[in-house]
């Protein structure tokens, strides 16, 4: 115990060890064995660890993996939209307006955290399927004759899954920014004649807008290498993401070496995704400053005659 004294840093290792333990062993070393063998390849259905780029290659020639790229960015993009769009006018609803059991409208967001992934997925065919309910209820009261085939199997479909599963994960940042809000700032602004929407556009999107950026990113992620909804409620064109071209070549042609190339591509561009807001946002800060430093009066030369 007074060697742990004296030496502080030994604290901080003893209890980031446990988790930077398991990040190690499930994270970064699967991560460097998946890129590792992106790098091989498959012969007479053994892996062989020969050096090369043929899997890259493979992907730089091949269309319909730069569809499957396509097509998982776009419900990506999608998605965390329709969730970040959905979560902040619910969660100002709940922050602003509701007094009383507030626990409750936030259990109600969060409650499909709880449930199982299938299961969220599966109820929405139930509800959308060609037999589902909404059909059978619109052909039941003469309002359709037919079932509306955009319901299910349907890009539709797809976004429309995906934003139910991400949802919670952008609800959640964006509640909690707009809990540190002080309504004493809206007030000031309403004292000072700034109306609701001005008021919400120079007070609290600047404040909560991290909450957004990092609510969408959670969104994207989770969308973007989703690959069991594509395949559940979408169209045969819109299902071939690039997760579901990784899950086809690691279970059906059992071409490991060309689904961890395709893992390592989708790694790259998340990150490309994540970098690009922080590479915006360098570039215009600068660019701020330089404008407020031109505003600003030069007192140098003053303050040297003085």
């Amino acid at each position: 115990m007074s060697l742990i004294r004296r030496h502080r840093w030994l604290q901080g290792a003893i209890l980031l060890g446990p988790a930077a333990a398991w990040a190690l062993a499930f994270i970064v070393v699967p991560t460097v064995l998946a890129v590792c063998m992106s790098f091989w390849k498959m012969r007479d259905f053994r892996l062989v660890k020969e050096w090369n780029l043929d899997n890259y290659s493979t992907f730089l020639e091949g269309d319909i993996y730069w569809r499957g790229l396509l097509n998982a960015l776009q419900n990506g993009a999608m998605a965390a939209a329709l969730a970040v769009a959905l979560s902040l006018p619910l969660a100002h609803f709940i922050r602003f307006r509701v007094r009383r059991h507030k626990t409750l409208f936030i259990g109600a967001v969060v409650v499909a955290l709880w449930l199982g992934y299938l299961l969220r997925v599966f109820g929405w065919r139930v509800l959308f399927g060609a037999n589902g309910v909404l059909n059978t209820f619109l052909m039941d009261v003469g309002i359709t004759q037919e079932p509306l085939s955009f319901l299910i199997f349907s890009r539709f479909a797809i976004v429309l899954t995906q934003t139910q599963l991400a949802m919670p994960f952008a609800f959640i940042p964006i509640y909690a920014a707009l809990e540190r809000v002080q309504p004493s700032l809206l007030q000031a602004a309403g004292d000072l004649g700034a109306r609701r929407w001005r008021q919400f556009v120079s007070v609290e999107l600047p404040l909560i807008a991290p909450a957004l950026v990092i609510g969408a990113t959670f969104a994207f992620i989770l969308a973007f290498g989703d690959y069991f909804a594509t395949s559940f409620v979408g169209p045969p064109s819109a299902t071939q993401t690039i997760g579901n071209q990784v899950a086809d070549n690691f279970r059906a042609t059992i071409n490991w070496p060309m689904g961890a190339a395709l893992g390592t591509i989708m790694m790259l561009a998340i990150l490309l995704v994540l970098t690009l807001p922080a590479l915006a946002t360098r570039l215009w800060r600068p660019a701020g400053r330089r404008r407020r430093d031109a505003a600003a009066p030069d007192t140098t030369d003053e303050g040297a005659l003085a």
